[in-house]
């Protein structure tokens, strides 16, 4: 038996890596004044057609909402804080679920089965064995459900930006 911790599941480093990108949003949103019209990036549907997009104020609006300036979050973007209720909604889910993952493992860990495998290597093997004992989680009821309930936020805070939604 190695002394190195097992490597996380694929699941577990996407809900880490999401995590960290959604962190780093929030800090730009902080970072920028949303009274600032000095953007690196110059809109191309503005300078192509000469009107907004649909994302126009969509930077300014998160920072007006980092600031909790609600209603200039939406005069900036209508978008604007359904998307980042979007963000917001997504980091706790990360954490929730990435949580959940860690406890499920760290129990299944303990529930050891034929040849020292734990039930989530057990599973992963498709050894029989204990299961997934009592308090853990089956990861990918998880997943799915994860997956679910994020399509859904998605479809509903994005909906002024999809195409088919007008």
């Amino acid at each position: 038996m190695s002394n190195f911790p097992e490597a996380r599941s694929p699941y577990q480093m996407i809900n880490l890596l999401a995590g960290s990108v959604i962190v780093l949003i929030f800090i730009y949103s902080f970072i920028v004044q949303p009274q600032s019209s000095n953007h690196t990036l110059e809109c191309i549907h503005v300078s192509t057609y000469g009107e907004e997009c649909r994302s126009c104020g969509l930077t300014r609006s998160f920072a007006a909402m980092a600031r909790g300036d609600f209603s200039a979050a939406a005069a900036l973007n209508r978008s604007g804080p359904l998307i980042f209720l979007f963000f917001a909604s997504q980091l706790f889910m990360r954490v929730f679920f990435g949580i959940m993952v860690h406890r499920s493992e760290k129990v299944a860990g303990r529930n050891t089965g034929p040849g020292g495998f734990s039930a989530v290597r057990q599973k992963d093997q498709g050894i029989k064995g204990s299961g997934w004992g009592r308090a853990g989680v089956n990861i990918n009821k998880l997943a799915t459900a994860d997956g679910a309930l994020s399509a859904t936020l998605f479809l509903i805070c994005f909906r002024y930006l999809l195409f088919f939604w007008h």
